[in-house]
């Protein structure tokens, strides 16, 4: 321990990393001791042996890459440690599903100088028919349209609702720190995190996935779609909710729009740039106000705002979301992707703004119009009965 990394500080830093949860992070606990990974578990025994700790005895779980706090929070921690990584891959899916302009041109160059390699050699060897009949097709389909071969917006769509859970997931488990948590629920999270690795798997980097890659790998999405995602709705449902409100209530247009808003603001927080994502927090909190009003509205109004929302508006806005996140990871993202992504900033700032409030200005206007009809069947109501004097007396 140096002069200029006392022990105190180091336990300082660490609580507050840890921000009252009973684990952290092995790398950014190294980082926030200042010390090689290897070191932390000696640190944490020194401060231990200070009795920094109280009756807490911290330790390194290698399994999990982790600091916990005490051996009685290893459920927890082995749960919200695999939360965390789940969440870490969904981006990584996320990301698989953003096929820009720069990777598309990219794999077309390397696909061409591969399959004409192949040529020269089958050539020399007599093979190059064999070759052409066989490979020719698949290489012409994928210089003409390599994204065919990439995931569709139904694996983005599935895999921000599974990133949002994960955010709902883990802020519910900073409540329960002391709770032992259900061992069939750290069991789930899991069993999904393996489904998820093998999905990025199949996706292999710089290059398009094979025939076999690509069923695999709508495969495991159509299972995920099918099984994990109405489950995690499911567990997080009776998480969440008294035991009252645990029974499955239906799917409403309300609840639907209000987890689409959710969605956004899962995105909004993966992003660098900070007018982005002011306006897409401004898009979310405008959309809770659109929910809102949709439960005073007419239910056919209500279903036909929410299936435009739903089937066509957020889709493409949030496949808009992903491939800015994209560009701004780029090193050099070049002139043209610079100008496209000051124009979806133009668009999230002003356009979408004035739209959806439009739409609620409608809205409140049909509420309105159909709350004053309902008035006046009231009044001819009262009238007829003999309640009031048709005159108004």
């Amino acid at each position: 321990m140096s002069f200029f990394n006392p022990l105190r500080g180091q336990y300082r830093r660490l609580t507050e990393l840890m921000d009252g949860l009973p684990c952290a992070d092995l790398h950014s606990a190294a980082e926030t001791l200042r010390v090689p990974e290897n070191r932390v578990a000696a640190s944490l025994e020194k401060m231990v042996q200070k009795g920094l700790f109280s009756g807490n005895h911290p330790y390194v779980d290698r399994n999990l890459s982790a600091v916990v706090l005490d051996p009685r929070y290893a459920p927890f921690t082995a749960l919200y440690s695999g939360t965390a990584h789940l969440k870490w891959n969904l981006t990584r899916a996320k990301n698989i599903c953003i096929f820009t302009p720069q990777e598309k041109s990219q794999i077309r160059s390397r696909a061409a100088g591969n399959f004409l390699r192949d040529l020269v050699d089958g050539a020399v060897s007599g093979e190059a028919g064999q070759i052409w009949r066989t490979r020719g097709g698949s290489f012409l389909r994928n210089m003409i349209s390599p994204e065919s071969a990439m995931p569709t917006s139904d694996a983005l769509t599935v895999f921000t609702q599974l990133d949002a859970d994960c955010d709902q997931l883990m802020g519910h488990l900073g409540t329960m720190t002391e709770q032992q948590p259900d061992p069939s629920l750290t069991r789930f999270i899991d069993s999904l995190n393996r489904q998820i690795l093998s999905y990025i798997s199949c996706y292999p980097t710089n290059a398009l996935p094979t025939p076999v890659q690509q069923q695999t790998a709508e495969g495991i999405l159509a299972r995920i779609g099918s099984e994990a995602v109405p489950e995690f709705t499911r567990i997080l449902d009776g998480l969440l909710y008294a035991p009252a409100k645990r029974d499955a209530q239906p799917r409403t247009p309300i609840t639907e729009l209000k987890e689409q808003s959710r969605q956004l603001m899962a995105l909004s927080g993966q992003m660098q740039a900070g007018n982005m994502r002011a306006s897409v927090s401004k898009l979310s909190g405008i959309l809770n106000e659109i929910a809102e009003q949709l439960e005073a509205s007419p239910a056919k109004a209500s279903t036909a705002c929410v299936r435009s929302l739903r089937n066509t508006y957020l889709p493409m806005m949030q496949e808009l979301l992903m491939k800015y996140i994209r560009y701004e990871r780029l090193l050099d993202p070049g002139p043209d992707t610079l100008q496209a992504m000051r124009s979806t900033e133009s668009i999230f700032e002003k356009d979408l703004p004035r739209a959806l409030r439009r739409l609620l200005k409608d809205l409140r206007s049909d509420s309105a119009i159909d709350m004053e009809s309902q008035a006046e069947a009231l009044q001819k109501k009262m009238q007829l009965d003999g309640l009031l004097d048709p005159n108004g007396q």
